[in-house]
């Protein structure tokens, strides 16, 4: 199948001409569906969905595949990202954790491409924290009614489907219990309007969710009843770490494909960086490799290896973007659309940092415990 992804991405930056950050004119919206359409168009949808719903196959090696493939050919990752969302959820969520019955409703269209998808936990002033979420499922004459406010939401404006994660209840020690629900995006009570204009991550769209009185069925619950938070909301953010890393990998592919050609000396100092930085990409493109394949796993040790590459890769990645400033520092320089990468690159960093620090300092008590 790589094969296939490396011939569907090129097609579709043929397509996409004259690159995906350009807007030439175009609202972010429509740039945004424009690019979706052609997306959708050369395939690009369909990695990770299984066959008997219209995909190519696949899973986490294949989507990681795709990701880094798009992210260095464009030399963009915003649409990567975007399109990153859409395939989790298909793949890791619905496709692993659905019925037959969520899986014929949502796989076939996500397959075509018909629509982005959102994944909704996050809130405003309290991120995706459980025992601060305040967004509510109530259970009403046998439906759900679904009450509360999500922010920072990729995809959100334009999601025609929305996994929400919403408190349906406490437990005896005041713990929340959590629901998943598959929300069509065009539901009554919904509000996409609350566009992002965030500096970072262009062309992908980002918003705020209003949920007023939306009123779903029995059926759009994901998996188990109050589990939401363990089985889904946290496995999201393994899968989610693991797709970011091939989108990183390919962004770092790009970066030195244009310093090199811009490197016009044999400078013993430019050479030293461009080398560090070559060394520590194939490195990095090693880690992602190896967690796109954990992906496969949900036994702890996987969760334990995937956390432990993780904090390296950020770690690495921070060299790395050192290692371009210091080039463009010794007078190389790099085209715009580059540049924006960079920006990019760094964004991601400073996002999940704080929990990333987190995971290490446990990592370290967990040791100490057990002596």
């Amino acid at each position: 199948m790589n094969k296939v992804i490396e011939k569907a991405v090129a097609y579709f930056i043929r397509s996409t001409e004259p690159g995906l950050p350009t807007f030439e004119g175009e609202s972010g919206e429509r740039h945004f569906l424009r690019l979706w359409k052609e997306a959708s168009t050369c395939g690009l949808t369909r990695v990770g969905i299984p066959e008997a719903y219209g995909g190519w196959g696949g899973g986490g090696p294949e989507m990681g595949r795709l990701l880094s493939a798009l992210t260095r050919q464009s030399q963009s990752i915003g649409f990567s990202m975007a399109l990153m969302i859409s395939q989790i959820i298909a793949h890791f969520m619905i496709a692993s954790k659905g019925t037959d019955e969520q899986k014929d409703a949502w796989l076939p269209p996500m397959a075509e491409g018909r629509f982005p998808s959102a994944f909704a936990v996050s809130e405003a002033k309290v991120g995706a924290h459980p025992a601060r979420l305040k967004t509510r499922g109530e259970k009403k004459e046998g439906d759900w009614i679904l009450n509360g406010e999500k922010s920072y939401i990729s995809n959100g404006p334009l999601a025609g489907l929305v996994v929400l994660v919403a408190v349906v209840g406490e437990e005896e020690n005041g713990r929340k219990r959590f629901n998943t629900f598959l929300v069509p995006g065009k539901s009554d009570g919904m509000d996409h309007s609350g566009v992002m204009d965030l500096p970072f991550f262009k062309p992908a769209q980002h918003g705020t969710l209003e949920l007023n009185g939306v009123c779903v069925g029995p059926e759009s619950v994901l998996g188990a009843e109050g589990s939401a938070y363990t089985e889904q909301v946290l496995p999201f953010r393994r899968y989610e770490d693991a797709m970011i890393m091939a989108c990183a990998t390919g962004g770092l592919e790009a970066l030195l494909g244009d310093l090199v050609q811009r490197a016009k000396s044999g400078d013993a100092s430019v050479c030293d960086l461009l080398g560090r930085f070559a060394a520590r990409k194939i490195a990095l493109e090693y880690l992602a490799l190896r967690c796109a394949e954990l992906t496969k796993r949900v036994d702890s040790q996987a969760v334990h290896e995937t956390e432990g590459m993780v904090i390296h890769f950020r770690e690495a990645m921070g060299h790395c973007i050192e290692e371009v400033k210091g080039l463009l520092a010794q007078g190389l320089t790099l085209t715009p659309v580059c540049n924006v990468l960079l920006a990019d690159l760094e964004a991601a960093q400073g996002i999940g940092a704080t929990l990333t620090d987190m995971k290490r300092k446990r990592m370290g008590r967990e040791l100490i415990k057990a002596i």
